[in-house]
């Protein structure tokens, strides 16, 4: 046999075997929608993956509505993921936690498995206070954090704070200008837009 025939036959028998790992990861995938939708081993694939769609629609709406629904609390204080990427930093004010104007950060992303050790080394180097809250929630590789920070006293950040008294669970907005607030935003401003490192695992996956 020739080295063409060879060559020729080890890359059928390649893509062949490539084939059949794709088949299987198909396969994989069906089966465990079938596990989460009712009577879903009754199902063909195409009504399978219309009734997943129609539950992913539903699962949006709740979650939606959450948001909303704990938007408009007197605490204003949740970590449900959004699916677009946004930052916030405001200060905040919660008799609860200190009579003190606090600093809140709020960011969802893709979630990552460096993102949190980024986070603390922005926060240690730029937050200039003690985090004395914080909530941390993933879902569906979406993730958000709800940060409450607490100024250092002499670090110059409260004495930029808006002087308008706040009630439990209120924000007040912030100037343009080069305050704490504005310098946290800005570090934080790459932790957010990183994207995602692809592990060899996620590689096989989508592959």
């Amino acid at each position: 046999m020739s080295d063409d025939n060879t060559n020729g036959s080890k890359k059928v028998k390649s893509h062949k075997e490539a084939e059949r790992r794709r088949r299987e990861r198909i396969n994989g995938h069906y089966s465990t929608f079938r596990n989460l939708v009712p009577n879903g081993d009754k199902l063909d694939k195409a009504s399978l993956l219309a009734e997943i769609v129609r539950k992913v629609k539903e699962l949006k709406k709740l979650a939606a509505a959450a948001v909303a629904s704990q938007s408009s609390s007197s605490r204003g204080f949740w970590a449900i993921p959004n699916e677009k990427d946004e930052l916030t930093v405001d200060y905040y004010k919660d008799d609860l936690i200190s009579s003190e104007m606090m600093i809140r950060v709020s960011f969802s992303c893709e979630d990552r498995v460096d993102l949190l050790s980024d986070l603390i080394k922005v926060l240690k180097k730029s937050a200039q206070g003690k985090v004395v809250r914080a909530e941390i929630s993933t879902i569906g590789g979406r993730t958000k954090s709800v940060i409450l920070i607490q100024p250092t006293p002499g670090s110059g950040v409260e004495e930029t704070r808006p002087a308008t008294s706040h009630t439990v669970g209120t924000s007040a907005s912030t100037s343009s200008g080069g305050d704490g607030v504005t310098t946290l935003r800005r570090a934080l401003k790459p932790v957010i837009n990183k994207p995602p490192a692809i592990s060899p695992y996620n590689k096989w996956f989508y592959t």
